[in-house]
């Protein structure tokens, strides 16, 4: 009634939406997405200070899921996060120690903490079934993700690995787990991507993808692997051990072990935040 227009939310049309992401002057304001993450992440602020982001944060350009989680008192945050590890049986105390480095890893490679690479999480078992992979899988429910895996063809070749690997860089998967490899494995092209800046990710009938290594966590496991001296000096080593038989392990309300981290990962991730702050 006084002249004014009022502005409504709408929902732009499909023709509209191709031609702004084709304008230059559009997509050139748009702010810049780094990093897309399922959970809150913990980033550090000019003066020194921790924050954990939900949402859009424009400072570092990371995009995250969900509502701040709890923290916790820290020797309490130590006790869940040795607490995960109890029914694996390690090879060694060094190999439970680099284990429980995995669980905090994704925290610091998430934030951008890390200015430097961080090495392949790759897990050896002594016999199939040890829980390698189960491993992967629990560390990424703490952070709200699941593990992108990357399989070899049945013929064996490197090929497949590759369009795979860079498939699951394209979509954005935080965790990829090159899984259950056996043979060689003689990839120069991953081995690449585990110390350049920028890579190009290609798939089939769609150019080249610029991506940053440093925001993504990869793992690998294999029984009997033979690697490249280079994909070794890149990785670090947690051996485990097949418990024997009639094992019992702990079991929860929601099933097991990983039923029960996803079903309850703000607290696991709360406690990695302590650690995390602590440090």
């Amino acid at each position: 009634s006084d002249g004014k227009r009022e502005s409504l939310p709408a929902r732009c049309s499909e023709d509209i939406a191709k031609a702004l992401l084709v304008a230059r002057d559009f997509s050139s304001q748009l702010p810049v997405i780094k990093t897309i993450a399922c959970c809150p992440v913990l980033v550090s602020r000019p003066n020194g200070s921790l924050v954990q982001i939900c949402g859009y944060d424009y400072q570092s350009g990371i995009l995250a899921d969900g509502v701040a989680v709890p923290l916790v008192p820290l020797e309490q945050a130590t006790g869940i996060l040795t607490g995960l590890l109890g029914d694996f049986k390690f090879a060694s105390e060094g190999d439970k120690s680099r284990a429980l480095a995995s669980i905090l890893t994704p925290a610091f490679v998430l934030s951008g903490l890390f200015k430097t690479r961080t090495p392949v999480d790759l897990s050896e078992a002594d016999e199939s079934q040890a829980g390698k992979g189960y491993r992967m899988k629990l560390t990424a429910a703490i952070y709200h993700s699941t593990v992108a895996s990357v399989a070899q063809s049945s013929g064996g070749g490197v090929g497949s690995i590759e369009e795979s690997f860079s498939n699951a860089l394209i979509q954005g998967r935080n965790f990829i787990c090159l899984d259950n490899i056996r043979g060689k494995m003689n990839s120069s092209k991953i081995e690449s991507f585990l110390t350049e800046d920028c890579f190009s990710a290609r798939v089939p009938y769609q150019g080249g993808v610029s991506i940053d290594p440093r925001r993504f966590i990869i793992m690998f496991t294999s029984n009997k692997a033979e690697l490249t001296p280079d994909f070794s000096n890149r990785s670090y080593l947690v051996r485990i051990l097949k418990q024997p038989d009639g094992y019992q392990f702990k079991k929860y309300p929601e099933g097991d072990l990983l039923a029960h981290v996803r079903a309850n990962w703000p607290t696991y991730l709360g406690a990695v935040f302590t650690v995390f702050m602590a440090w």
